[in-house]
This record gives structure tokens, C-alpha cells and sequence, in this order.
């Protein structure tokens, strides 16, 4: 009697012990770390100097879970910090990227985004900071520049 309810108790038990496993590792704690993870991103965002006379309006970030994976099903835009600021009128697009430059960009790539209509270009910038990818936009309609530090 007390084999079968050995046999009995690792039957049930086993499933539920890896299933429980699995809930901890897939949405509470992973039990392993990406590379590139949450920290070197903030770590490297930290860094970024932003200049005085830029004033913050917006700030996101993606932690993933628990700053060590990302989330199963949805990894889009997985371990990024951004902040989105407004500058005055006369901030140019190469001011811009010279502050992509002075963080550490060899060469900052830059794609035209205006639209149809608008009076001052948008553009986007992007270069890649070791294994790390530095982005950003500036908007010249809004007078705004947004910039985002995420993994690859």
C-alpha cells in the first residue's frame, strides 16, 4: 500500500512540480538571463548626457520580466529606455546627431521620415552602441526629439 501511494504521489506531483516550474520561470523569474538584459540597457542610458536646455515631456521603458527575459509571446521592443523631450526651434538635426556622436556612435544613420505637408523635416537616426542600439527622432514640426537606448 505505501509503493502505490508512492508511485501515486510522483505521478501527480512530478507534472505539477514542472508545470510550477515552468509558470516561475515563463512569468515570475526567469531562470536564466538574456545578454544583452534590462541592466546593460539602463546602465548604458545612464551614461547618455542629454543636453540642459532639453526638457523632458515623455519617458518609457520595457523591462521584460523581471529585467532578465522577455516576455514569451511579445518581445517587441523588449529592454528599451526612452525619453522624449521638447527643444527649442532653433536645435538642429545636426546638433542631433552630434549628441548620437558624443554617446559613443561611430556612424549615426539617418532616414527621412516628413511627412506630406509638414513645413520642417522629421527624421530618424540610428547607430549601435557595442550590442545595443541607440534611436531616435527628431521632429521638426513639434520641436521634439525622441530617443531610445534598446537591445537588438
Amino acid at each position: 500500500m505505501n509503493q502505490k501511494r508512492t508511485i501515486l504521489g510522483i505521478i501527480i506531483g512530478l507534472p505539477i512540480l514542472l508545470i510550477g516550474l515552468f509558470f516561475i520561470n515563463s512569468a515570475v523569474y526567469p531562470f536564466t538571463s538574456k545578454d544583452p538584459n534590462f541592466a546593460d540597457v539602463e546602465a548604458a542610458f545612464s551614461k547618455l548626457q542629454f543636453p540642459s536646455d532639453w526638457q523632458e515631456i515623455k519617458s518609457t521603458e520595457n523591462r521584460g520580466i523581471a529585467g532578465r527575459q522577455c516576455y514569451q509571446f511579445n518581445s517587441s521592443g523588449c529592454f528599451h529606455k526612452s525619453k522624449t523631450f521638447k527643444v527649442s526651434t532653433d536645435v538642429s538635426l545636426d546638433e542631433v546627431e552630434g549628441f548620437f556622436k558624443s554617446s559613443g556612435c561611430q556612424t549615426v544613420s539617418r532616414s527621412d521620415a516628413t511627412q506630406e505637408g509638414e513645413s520642417k523635416m522629421t527624421t530618424n537616426l540610428r547607430c549601435d552602441i557595442g550590442k545595443l542600439e541607440l534611436s531616435g527622432t527628431y521632429r521638426g514640426p513639434e520641436s521634439e526629439v525622441y530617443i531610445s537606448l534598446s537591445t537588438r
